[in-house]
């Protein structure tokens, strides 16, 4: 029977502890993360929340252009959702 829940615990330290699903391996079964806070709502945000950083090349007619994408994201009702980002230039070769 499949187990249900936030998957949120206390632990013994007196730290909050959230499991989230990371991957999948090759045969399908997950993979956890954790993530810890001193309290339940703080791990459940961190738990929904996150960054993702990019890094990508341009290439121009004279040189190459290097940037570093950073969104930040957000999971409501089972989307992710980016809910700001930044730029940062990494210079030129």
């Amino acid at each position: 029977m499949a187990r249900k829940g936030e998957n949120i615990f206390y632990r013994k330290d007196g730290r909050w502890e959230a499991r989230y699903v990371k991957e999948r391996d090759y045969s399908g079964k997950n993979i956890y993360g954790y993530v810890y806070g001193k309290t339940y709502q703080e791990v459940k945000n961190k738990r929904t929340e996150g960054t993702v950083k990019v890094i990508e090349w341009f290439k121009n007619d004279n040189f190459m252009e290097r940037k570093r994408y950073t969104y930040y994201v957000r999971q409501r009702d089972g989307i992710w959702q980016i809910y700001d980002y930044t730029v940062d230039n990494l210079g030129t070769e």
